[in-house]
């Protein structure tokens, strides 16, 4: 009786799992490629290399002068009096704060930029692959860049890229250079 129920239990295992394994469909998706290569990346970075330049060169304009103005008071002129050195001295530190709050500010600003793309490009990503994966019957859907090996054919990066093209396109978030509707 004992062997009967195990041998009972066994088949029903095997046939549950030769049922799950017919169903089962696995691919995945390199979001390293996806990232560097899709469009809402490519025109997010356009815009925020566009949005802060100006500012970015003028920043670095006033870090080339206080480099100049700290490489002249390391060579005071020999004629130069202490008290014009020190006033000298005490400019170049005025300077060299404001800059640090300025860049600190910059940096700021750069860094809420991009973490709210980084979260609408999450957003439009989880998705495309909700999405992607019911259309193409995927069961799972795996971020690849982590995968030391697997069949080349389950590699749908290039599919879902587009789709996540495509979708940017029909809906395009503010933060990525697009234009909400």
């Amino acid at each position: 009786m004992w062997k009967t129920c195990l041998t009972a239990i066994a088949l029903c295992l095997l046939m549950v799992n030769a049922a799950l394994a017919a169903e089962l469909k696995i691919a995945f998706v390199n979001m390293r490629e996806v990232v560097a290569e899709s469009e809402p990346v490519k025109k997010a970075r356009a815009a925020m290399e566009s949005k802060f330049k100006a500012e970015r060169d003028k920043l670095e304009k006033q870090g080339s002068d206080l480099q100049k103005q700290r490489d002249a008071l390391k060579n005071p002129a020999s004629n130069q009096a202490r008290e014009v050195t020190e006033q000298k001295r005490a400019e170049f530190i005025r300077k060299s704060q404001d800059l640090d709050q300025k860049m600190r500010e910059y940096s700021a600003r750069v860094e809420k930029e991009g973490m709210q793309f980084n979260n609408e490009m999450n957003d439009l990503v989880n998705k495309v692959a909700k999405d992607f994966a019911v259309k193409k019957g995927i069961t799972y859907l795996l971020e690849g860049s982590a995968l030391l090996y697997a069949d080349p054919s389950m590699d749908v990066t290039k599919e879902f890229m587009e789709e996540v093209n495509r979708q940017w396109k029909e809906n395009p978030p503010a933060a990525s250079g697009g234009k909400k509707k």
